[in-house]
């Protein structure tokens, strides 16, 4: 069962019914008053029109304005790094409005327009992007870290913190959530360190390797060796929770296949896993996607996640257990992080 299911749900409806306040608001008179407020002297004017609306959305998000790249202003509204937080982000930006000349929206924090020019303030400490130094280890399909600033031994317990505003000001907050593996913070430079523009262009690299044209996932195939014999699996690519946040309740379905003497699929047993597979995706459509699966001594065990404020889930069980005639074992849970397939990001 989905882990705090009536209490989620509920949290759930009352986020929906805030999401549907915050825009009626913002279209009858919340974007002219802050546009108004903009462009007068007392800043707290902006705050005290924005905070409750937000506030009412869940008090964990945060929000804030950025130079828009087609509009005079970027709205922010963002899980600030909760993973709790990420799909409501995600269903606010969903349903905005389109952007115009004045207004445009985003779930995530962009990336600085201009590194060499972007100072941060961190700890009553000023960092400077353009005196930042990286060390990159790009490891299967994420990049590994470690962040050097002359400031970093005086920044004490806020220096992971700093490394990942440093990292989303250099690479945007979404990049960073999915593609950054393991991140390191160092006082003295690093051995071959380079600049954030560098790392810029290593993450755009490895996201030009998975991505398609059309910006979907790629998978690739993944072989080791268990207790039992061999086992077998794929996962997309990338696999992380902010390439769609607002999938955030896991599905596990383990069902049986026609196996050979290495425990794997035969070609029947491969046949009828591929059939299930399209099935499941065609129920799930945009509510719900297949992110990976193992298969070993006979047993596939696919792992999806799906909307939780959607009938996916239920939806899924019944083709699951329809197309392997009874025989699926399916559990679900509540999981926004996507904990449950991290054995398998590369």
């Amino acid at each position: 069962m989905v882990s705090g299911g009536r209490a989620e749900q509920s949290a759930g409806d009352s986020r929906v019914a805030a999401i549907d306040a915050f825009w009626r608001w913002w279209l009858d008179e919340g974007a002219d008053r802050c546009s108004s407020a903009l462009g007068g002297p007392e800043a707290d004017t902006l705050v005290a029109l924005l905070d409750p609306h937000v506030q009412a959305i869940d008090p964990g998000l945060a929000w804030e304005l950025a130079p828009g790249s087609d509009s005079v202003h970027l709205l922010v509204v963002s899980a600030a790094g909760d993973p709790d937080l990420r799909a409501p982000a995600r269903r606010w930006r969903r349903v905005s409005p389109e952007p115009d000349a004045i207004w445009s929206y985003s779930d995530v924090r962009p990336a600085a327009p201009d590194l060499a020019a972007t100072v941060l303030d961190i700890e009553d400490h000023s960092i400077d992007l353009a005196n930042v130094q990286v060390a990159v280890r790009r490891r299967g399909t994420v990049v590994d870290v470690t962040v050097h600033h002359p400031a970093m031994p005086e920044l004490g317990e806020h220096r992971t913190l700093a490394a990942f505003l440093i990292l989303d000001a250099a690479l945007g907050e979404e990049q960073t959530e999915t593609w950054i593996g393991e991140l390191a913070t160092s006082d003295v430079p690093t051995i071959d360190g380079f600049g954030l523009h560098g790392l810029v262009a290593v993450v755009r690299d490895l996201r030009d390797d998975h991505l398609g044209a059309d910006g979907r996932p790629s998978w690739v195939q993944l072989q080791g060796d268990g207790p039992d014999g061999p086992v077998l699996a794929a996962a997309q690519v990338p696999l992380a929770a902010a390439s769609a946040p607002e999938l955030d309740t896991y599905v596990s379905l383990t069902v049986p296949y026609d196996a050979g003497a290495d425990g794997l699929p035969t070609p029947e047993g491969l046949a009828a896993l591929e059939s299930l597979e399209s099935a499941l995706r065609e129920s799930a459509g945009d509510n719900g996607r297949l992110v990976a699966h193992e298969s070993a001594q006979g047993v596939r065990r696919l792992h999806l996640y799906v909307d939780g404020t959607s009938t996916a889930a239920e939806d899924l069980r019944a083709v699951a257990l329809r197309q392997a005639r009874g025989t699926a074992e399916v559990e679900l849970e509540h999981d926004p992080g996507w904990s449950a397939v991290q054995h398998l990001r590369g």
